[in-house]
């Protein structure tokens, strides 16, 4: 007579089978930090297929899920196989604990055996491990990185030397890199619109900075004041990685023709016989041209007024609308050489080649020498691989005798620093700026 099979009235068992080194393969892939989604699918491929109920709740959940659910797990205690029966296998279990999607707590106990008799199961695993390995080397940088234009952000004005040098360097990067690297402005509020467009950008190397020293030495003790100030003006360091330098420049304390002063003993005699009266102009509070004249002040009990300018500091000089003005040496020199304007000292620790007739302020005063100093930064957060590639095509540009030789014949000294050294200096120059800041109580309103 036929019987009919009933319907198996069986619980599901929560047990999970699964080999030692599968279980091993999968914790040595969750060991690795930010793996990449198709390494992660490989490495817990061979693992999933040993799953039953478990298998079910994983796949559902989708590859990168499980792959957060299993590094979430405790680790699970491996033990060597009893010595007195070598020919036997043995069990051990432990629970993991975690949660599905509504918050519910799910125990599962996983069995895991150790056989004395091999399959080929351990070595496609050993296999789907190393393809896994390999897989890592093109993932920490993509191969097509640059396939698109790069953007190149500064605060300078068309024509100032941070737009000059910018575009110099702009150009032997987009010849090293293979794709246009493209200049954009955007000038005002002591380059915080220029970082504003950095920061809000992806950390990818598609977007840089182009920078004034003075943005990470001097903007933090001064807009960095206001209660506003986003976090990337009170700390720059934090907000930006150092691609590499370009240039290093002193300053040249320069006035109209009109103004009765051709050195700086007379200008120092003009500025007290009308104390609140003479004014100088400069690219916006806390600029070098600002606390270079601020030090001079300082130093010599001057009362002037400071003029902050966004563009055209220069042709208000010639006009006679200000009376002084402390200019980068690169666009000081054609003014100078032309009669435009008259020099009347030189910032640097030593007389510029350009200029030997002019004296520094270290030879007058016996001050400290002022550099202005430009640099290439990208976002904080850009890929390792990414900053390394920009850094060594930056070096290789700023080496260049092309490069170096036209710098010199603007009147700019070539320069190249270390990523560490450029931190080092920055933060050297902002504890020799604070002392100034502090003292002239400088804010945005002066």
């Amino acid at each position: 007579m036929e019987t009919t099979a009933k319907p198996s009235t069986k619980k599901p068992s929560t047990k999970t089978w699964v080999s030692w080194r599968q279980l091993s393969m999968l914790h040595l892939a969750s060991a690795i930090p930010d793996l990449p989604e198709p390494v992660g699918q490989l490495s817990i491929f061979w693992f999933l297929i040993s799953f039953n109920q478990t298998r079910e709740r994983v796949v559902n959940a989708g590859h990168r899920q499980a792959f957060r659910d299993v590094r979430a797990s405790k680790p699970i205690a491996m033990a060597p196989a009893p010595s007195s029966s070598p020919g036997s296998h043995f069990r051990r279990e432990q629970r993991l604990i975690d949660r599905d999607k509504s918050g519910r707590r799910i125990k599962t106990t996983v069995l895991i055996i150790r056989f004395r008799r091999q399959s080929m199961a351990p070595y496609v695993s050993m296999i789907v491990l190393c393809l896994s390995l390999l897989c890592l080397p093109a993932h920490a940088q993509p191969a097509s990185w640059p396939s698109r234009p790069i953007k190149l952000v500064l605060s300078g004005a068309p024509g100032t030397p941070p737009d000059l040098i910018g575009r110099m360097f702009a150009s032997a990067l987009s010849t090293s890199l293979s794709v246009p690297v493209v200049v954009e402005n955007k000038t005002g509020v002591g380059s915080i619109i220029a970082m504003t467009a950095v920061v809000q950008a992806p950390a990818d190397g598609y977007t840089l900075f182009y920078a004034v020293n003075n943005v990470f030495t001097v903007n933090p003790l001064i807009y960095g004041k206001e209660e506003a100030s986003p976090s990337f003006v009170r700390k720059p360091l934090d907000a930006f990685e150092p691609v590499g330098t370009t240039i290093e420049q002193g300053l040249v304390v320069v006035a109209n023709n009109a103004f009765p002063a051709t050195n700086m003993s007379e200008l120092i005699a003009q500025v007290r016989s009308r104390p609140g009266a003479i004014s100088y102009g400069s690219y916006g509070a806390g600029s070098l041209p600002h606390l270079a004249i601020e030090q001079i002040a300082q130093g010599h009990g001057l009362d002037l007024i400071h003029v902050p300018y966004r563009t055209g500091v220069l042709q208000d000089l010639i006009g006679g609308q200000i009376a002084m003005l402390a200019e980068p040496v690169g666009t000081a020199l054609p003014l100078i050489q032309s009669k435009h304007i008259k020099a009347i000292a030189y910032t640097g620790s030593k007389r510029h080649r350009s200029l030997p007739d002019v004296p520094t302020l270290p030879e007058i005063t016996g001050g400290t020498a002022i550099f202005g100093w430009h640099s290439i930064w990208a976002r904080a957060g850009t890929p390792a691989p990414v900053l390394r590639r920009l850094q060594a095509e930056m070096q290789k540009a700023a080496e260049r005798p092309e490069v170096r030789e036209k710098l010199q014949d603007m009147g700019y000294d070539p320069l190249i620093i270390a990523p560490d050294a450029i931190i080092k200096r920055l933060k050297d120059e902002a504890e020799m700026w604070a002392t100034l800041v502090r003292v002239k109580n400088l804010n945005l309103g002066n």
